[in-house]
This record gives C-alpha cells, structure tokens and sequence, in this order.
C-alpha cells in the first residue's frame, strides 16, 4: 500500500511538475487560428569529430499533431544534402492543439519545442542528435535541490528531490545492459514509497532496490533532471543525507520552521513563499564527496499537507537549470543541446483557455499524468504525444510562476 496519496503527496505528478525541460523565457502556447498555413524549415545536425555541429542528409523527420481530440503524426520526410527538413500543413481540430518535429537516431527520439507561431524557421525548428556510448562518460551532478515538508498529522514528512546530472560530451549515454544502471545514488535508509515524479526521465527508467535510485534513462548532452518523491517517518529524524559525489550546487528548502539544516558551507538566503506556504532556501556551492547534510526538526506537531511541496523544487531548480546548462556548454565548447531524449508516456493534454494560477496547472499536469498510468502498453507514438503535451503545459506552469510576486 502506498504511503503517500494524491493529495498527501504533492498531488502525485502534479506536484513534481516537470518545468525542467522548459528554458528559461519559454512562450507561452496560445489557441491556434483552425485553417491556417503553416510552414517550419529546419535542419537535422550532428556534432562532428571536433565538435563542430554537422548536417545530416536523408535523415527522416517526423511531423506531429496533439490535441484533445486526437493525437499522432501528419507528415514525414527526410532531409536534404544539407540536412534540411520542411513541412507544410494545415491546422485542424482543437485550438489548443500543438506541433512538433522529431528524428530518431541510434535508438534515441529527439524533438523540437511546440511550435509558437506559423513560420518557424532556424534554432526553433533545428534538431541535434547525437552517438551514443555506454562508456567513457562521467555523469557530473551539477545541483541537488532537496525539500523537506512540515509533518502531516500522521508525523510523515513529504521530501522530494530533483537531481541535475550533467553530460559534458557530445554523446547521449546509454545503459550497457538492463541490470547495469547508468547513475545511482542512495536513498535515506527509512525513505518510504519511493517514485519518479515528473522530470526528464520517466518512471519505467527508474528502479528503487537496495536502497538506491538506479537510472536507466538515456542522458543526452547538457543538464538533465530526475526528479523522485518518498516520504520519511518522524523517526528518520535527525536526518543524515551523505554526499556521494561532488555536487556544484546544493539547495535546501524546509518547510517547517524550526527545522535546520547543517553542512560546512551552506548559507541561509531569502525564504521562498507560495500560495501561503513558506520555505527557508539554503545554498551550497562547490560540496565535496563524502560531506554530510544533517537536518535537525522539532517534535512533531500537527500540520498541513504540502501539495506544493515538490513543485517549489522544481521550480527553484528551474531558476539554476539555464545557468547550470550554459556553464556547461562554456565547459564543453559545443552548440546549445537539444530537448532531452523522450521517453515519457503518452496521453491527450490539458485543456487551453484562459490562464489559470498556478494551482491549476500543477492540477493539471497531475491529470495528464494519472492518465497515462491507466494505459496499460502505451505505443511510441502516444509517448511522442505525450511529451508534446507536457512540454505545452510546461511552458504555462513556468510562465505561472514567473508571474508570481517574490516573498519579501
């Protein structure tokens, strides 16, 4: 039985939302005009031996319509000498629908953002695609966020966790074999019910056994973002949470008031507040292997539940998120990474109109998710579809959040 429930845990995917593969500054999906025209131009590129992004002929592009009413592709073709794709077509059916691109290669989906306009054209139409390895790359984890919630009336505290892993190379990594993770990292020894929560990678990619999150996930270059949810038991508490790598940017929020965090380094900031909950936000730079955070709490009193919890995670990763990647891209000296590799689950997304607040978005995302989980084989082009529809929905969550006031 699971622990944690929808609206005792963060209201499920909702409260995970996924804003990690939206950039910074990303539009807004608007209703699109039914009957329009509509052309995109692009280019497929691969980076070559120095690095240097290079095109890449007959390679086959995908075009792909999702809306309420339906979801699947409207066109293909493949690309020209030069690596360029165009793409005609008419939009139809519900206005909210959105439009995409993906190419396929080595095994590995790679997709544009929705489109935002009837003529896209260059870096909004462009893709890049990569080799892949499953050797010779050290995945870097480039920020850790962790928010711990106040207890509930049960004393379970609700903690999510979101994990920017970094690949500064110009190859996707892949798994060697299905019992070989290509990243892990240890749990809390009492963490409860563990699960993937949104992010860039999906639930089937993850396993929890031996007291560790394992990923198996394909990890494109750039900085990608699992995200995982478990609750802790009052008895967890002092909590020890060991540094099993270096981390470049450690954040810490905590929801309950006299809870303190203690590690060499970490400075308190300005506390972040949400729709009338509040989190005291810690910072850490440059933490070494083998450091220890310990969290300290009172005794357990009665408290509200955190649906908000998780989505203050990944919010304030967000902010780091577009720093993080253009670091690393200084770092590795190549061209902007592409959207990461899908291999999300697919479903019809949430309904457009008017822009709701924040609440309702998270709520939102929480359906699009619940209702994947009811489908029991979910084909690849559903996934395709679903990862247009989050990645819609995601752009609004983001622009909700940056349009909310900042705590004094």
């Amino acid at each position: 039985m699971r622990v944690l429930q929808c609206s005792g845990r963060l209201l499920r995917h909702a409260a995970w939302l996924a804003l990690v593969a939206v950039p910074l500054g990303a539009q807004t999906p608007g209703r699109v005009p039914l009957g329009e025209v509509r052309h995109v131009q692009g280019q497929v590129r691969h980076p070559g031996r120095d690095g240097t992004p290079v095109p890449l002929p007959r390679q086959l592009v995908v075009l792909h319509r999702v809306g309420q009413d339906r979801a699947g592709p409207l066109d293909s073709v493949r690309t020209d000498a030069s690596g360029t794709y165009r793409f005609r077509y008419q939009t139809t059916g519900a206005p909210d629908a959105v439009y995409f691109a993906s190419s396929m290669y080595a095994g590995i989906a790679y997709f544009t953002s929705p489109f935002q306009s009837g003529d896209v054209q260059g870096a909004d139409a462009d893709i890049m695609v990569f080799d892949t390895t499953s050797t010779g790359i050290a995945l870097t984890l480039e920020g850790r966020h962790l928010v711990i919630g106040a207890p509930q009336a049960n004393g379970v505290r609700e903690v999510a966790e979101v994990f920017d892993l970094g690949n500064d190379s110009t190859r996707t990594l892949i798994a060697r074999d299905s019992l070989s993770p290509l990243w892990t990292t240890a749990l809390p020894p009492d963490a409860m019910s563990p699960a993937v929560e949104g992010g860039d990678v999906a639930a089937g990619a993850v396993s929890f056994s031996g007291g560790r999150v394992n990923l198996f996930a394909p990890v494109s270059p750039g900085v990608r973002q699992l995200a995982v949810a478990y609750g802790l038991p009052a008895k967890a508490f002092p909590l020890s949470i060991g540094m099993d790598r270096p981390v470049s940017v450690l954040e810490v929020l905590l929801e309950e008031p006299s809870a303190t965090p203690v590690l060499d380094g970490l400075k308190q900031q300005a506390s972040v507040n949400t729709q009338g909950r509040n989190f005291k936000r810690y910072l850490a730079q440059n933490v070494p292997a083998g450091a220890v955070l310990r969290v300290d709490v009172s005794a357990v009193s009665s408290s509200s539940r955190t649906r908000f919890l998780a989505g203050m995670a990944l919010a304030m990763a967000l902010l780091m998120l577009g720093a993080l990647t253009i670091a690393l891209r200084r770092r590795r000296g190549a061209a902007p990474p592409p959207p990461a590799p899908v291999v999300a689950p697919a479903v019809a997304p949430a309904t457009a109109g008017p822009r709701p607040d924040t609440d309702q978005l998270l709520y939102e995302l929480a359906q699009l998710d619940a209702a994947f989980e009811r489908e029991p084989a979910p084909s690849a082009e559903r996934a395709a579809a679903h990862a247009a529809a989050r990645a819609a929905l995601k752009a609004r969550i983001a622009d909700a959040l940056a349009a909310e006031p900042s705590a004094p």
